[in-house]
């Protein structure tokens, strides 16, 4: 691997978001001059024990009374997120 290179596992874990911002910012500049990472990147898989994980319950049907739970919390939520960001005085980065 080129020196200054990330290691695949670097890149996985930046496809997977579990890189802090700064650390994300100076690979992503990386990324967008090295041809290598680029290709590197593009044959990694963005999955790791939690998106396999959800992707196994993907399919679960729920329960009359779970589905009736869950169509009453969706507005409630979109709520808290309204009243969330109208009390905000600086954007999320």
């Amino acid at each position: 691997m080129p020196v200054g290179c990330p290691e695949p596992r670097q890149l996985q874990d930046l496809l997977l978001g579990h890189l802090g911002e700064s650390a994300s910012v100076r690979m992503e500049r990386h990324i967008e001059r090295c041809d290598r990472c680029t290709g590197v990147l593009a044959n990694l898989t963005a999955e790791d024990s939690l998106v396999e994980a959800l992707r196994a319950r993907a399919n679960v049907v729920l329960a009359p009374a779970d589905q009736n739970a869950v169509r009453a919390l969706i507005p409630r939520l979109h709520r808290l997120h309204s009243t969330a960001t109208s009390c905000r005085k600086e954007p999320l980065p």
